[in-house]
């Protein structure tokens, strides 16, 4: 999707990006290829109006997804839990 909607995502991310002492590419390149879950929010909500407010909330379940590999279970919200 972002790949698809260079053009809006350019208007945001300007710039140019250093990866190597001769390589350098656009910042919305960069974004679009690397995807830092930093900006994921930033890329869902300016997707928003092409793709609708399912870009956001898919957006949201894949970074809680990746919170719970990268952090693993949270024991303390976990208890906290009322089970109906």
């Amino acid at each position: 999707m972002a790949a698809n909607s260079r053009n809006e995502l350019a208007s945001e991310f300007k710039g140019v990006i250093k990866l190597r002492e001769r390589i350098r590419v656009e910042a919305v390149d960069f974004i679009i290829a690397v995807m830092p879950t930093t900006r994921m929010k930033k890329v869902a909500a300016l997707l928003r109006s092409k793709y609708g407010n399912d870009v956001v909330l898919l957006t949201e379940l894949a970074l809680d997804i990746h919170k719970f590999q990268y952090n693993g279970l949270d024991r303390e919200a976990f208890s906290a839990v009322i089970w109906i």
